[in-house]
């Protein structure tokens, strides 16, 4: 991902952050963080639909386990993510205003999709953009 890229995948995510100044409800800096990476992988995912394979089998490997029952419902959801169309998929997992794709995303079977250097572009485009909403604030 170049940096173009990542200025790409964060313009649509600093136009939809809330800002620190709205109401409780509003999603913490680590859902925040979370949706931002998962922009990212939605765009990869985009161009590279063969990485919802990989989340297949990362889901396979979590479901093995021992978890929560909230877990297991978490898992479901995600399997039936995984169902989806890819374009249905990435406006799936970069929904912001609702609380069960919050709690997917820290569930994410992603992991290890975006390499350090993405993750990097990521967080500088997120800090970017929190920079950005402190100064009008």
């Amino acid at each position: 991902m170049t940096d173009s890229v990542s200025n790409q995948c964060c313009q649509p995510l600093c136009a939809s952050l809330p800002t620190s100044s709205m109401a409780s409800t509003a999603p913490t800096r680590e859902d925040r963080r979370s949706l931002a990476f998962h922009y990212a992988v939605a765009q990869k995912l985009r161009a590279q639909p063969e990485w919802v394979r990989r989340a297949r089998r990362h889901l396979d490997r979590l479901a093995a386990q021992d978890l929560h029952p909230y877990a297991v419902q978490l898992l479901a959801r995600w399997d039936d993510w995984l169902q989806l169309p890819v374009e249905d998929l990435a406006k799936a997992i970069t929904t912001m205003d609702d609380w069960l794709a919050r709690d997917l995303r820290q569930m994410s079977p992603f992991a290890g999709i975006l390499t350090a250097n993405e993750r990097r572009l990521v967080l500088a485009g997120f800090r970017r953009c929190e920079l950005a909403d402190e100064l009008t604030e």
